[in-house]
């Protein structure tokens, strides 16, 4: 439960998390996603997901990229890759945000504090 906590632990992380994932629907789902050949322009839809949830997605995608010696990009299931990064770079990103929500709960607690301000006299 504690794990889970950090990754949907504050407003501001889920608000994160249902962007990144929308995001990713739309990037994945090809009815949803315009391509080039339609004359929109917008020929990669996986760049919003993938700047969404970054430096987490680039790191993994990075990590994958070495694992596999590069060869992951002719399989098959590539875009199943593709979103375990981007996934696993925005639950690294949630948990950084749920973290700097508490640390700032913290000091705005600390700061707020009855014997901070007996202190300041």
């Amino acid at each position: 439960m504690k794990v889970v906590h950090w990754f949907v632990g504050s407003w501001l992380s889920r608000i994160y998390l249902a962007l990144v994932a929308a995001a990713t629907v739309f990037a994945s789902v090809p009815s949803l996603a315009r391509y080039a050949e339609d004359g929109s322009g917008y020929s990669h839809p996986d760049i919003l997901p993938t700047a969404l949830s970054l430096p987490g997605s680039i790191l993994l995608l990075t990590l994958v990229g070495r694992a596999t010696g590069g060869q992951w990009l002719s399989v098959e299931g590539v875009q199943w890759m593709w979103v375990g990064c981007v996934a696993g770079g925005a639950l690294i990103n949630a948990a950084a945000i749920t973290g700097v929500v508490a640390v700032a709960r913290r000091l705005k607690a600390k700061l707020g504090s009855p014997s901070s301000a007996a202190a300041e006299r």
